[in-house]
C-alpha cells in the first residue's frame, strides 16, 4: 500500500488546484459528450495498465 507523507499532504491543495487547471485546458474545446468519451478511454487505459502491473506481479 502507498501513503502520502506528511509532506506530501501539505500540497494536496495546490496539486488539486493545478490538476483542475490543466484539465480545463485540456479539455478547453471539447463538447461535453467528448469529454466524457475521453475521459471513459483514460478510464479503460488505466484499468488496462493496472491488469498488466497486477499479472506482472504474479509472475
Amino acid at each position: 500500500m502507498v501513503r502520502i507523507s506528511g509532506e506530501g499532504e501539505k500540497i494536496l491543495p495546490e496539486m488539486k488546484e493545478l490538476s483542475e487547471e490543466w484539465a480545463d485546458i485540456l479539455f478547453s474545446n471539447f463538447s461535453d459528450e467528448e469529454k466524457e468519451t475521453a475521459l471513459e478511454v483514460l478510464k479503460k487505459m488505466a484499468l488496462n495498465v493496472s491488469s498488466h502491473m497486477r499479472e506482472k506481479d504474479q509472475e
